[in-house]
């Protein structure tokens, strides 16, 4: 959450001239409700199932760029499904960058919504100590400093071709 996975992915699809596709976005569009109506609605458990449904819809599509929602890896192995099925990339940032980014934007976050910033910390901190060993399974983990022009620059370079081990 909050280290510009659809940003970057929209920017790397135009690049490689193919699509790009948001598990959220799908998600809302599915159930003509926004994510933070669906958790307040329903509930995260249904959320997490209408995620597995959407990357069992994605799976058999080539020419893909997905930006998941930063929960979507960790819950029913689909952290197992994304790597045996594309190439994963973990944008990894550092607790004060995301801090930064989350806090304002919390207002849109429904897991934030009502923190404090010292919760928004301590939510961070937790989810990088349980999340981090799963993320880290990607097959590319690049490591955003801040800069978020550098960081562009810096991420979209690895994708320059050839890079034929990428192509799926």
């Amino acid at each position: 959450m909050g280290v510009g996975k659809s940003y970057l992915g929209q920017r790397l699809s135009r690049q490689l001239n193919w699509e790009f596709v948001d598990t959220d976005d799908m998600i809302e569009a599915m159930e003509g409700k926004t994510i933070a109506a669906i958790f307040a609605e329903r509930g995260e458990q249904a959320f997490r199932e209408l995620e597995r449904s959407v990357v069992s819809e994605l799976i058999p599509k080539k020419n893909l760029v997905v930006a998941t929602g930063g929960g979507l890896p960790i819950y029913g192995n689909l952290m197992d499904v994304l790597l045996q099925n594309g190439t994963t990339i973990y944008l990894e940032a550092s607790e004060k960058i995301l801090f930064k980014r989350l806090v304002r934007e919390k207002d849109h976050r429904p897991l934030l919504k009502n923190k404090t910033d010292a919760e928004i910390k301590n939510y961070i901190s937790a989810n990088l100590l349980t999340r981090s060993p799963i993320y880290e399974k990607a097959h590319l983990i690049f490591d955003l400093r801040g800069d978020f022009k550098k960081d562009e620059q810096d991420f979209l370079a690895m994708f320059q071709p050839p890079f034929t081990e990428f192509d799926q």
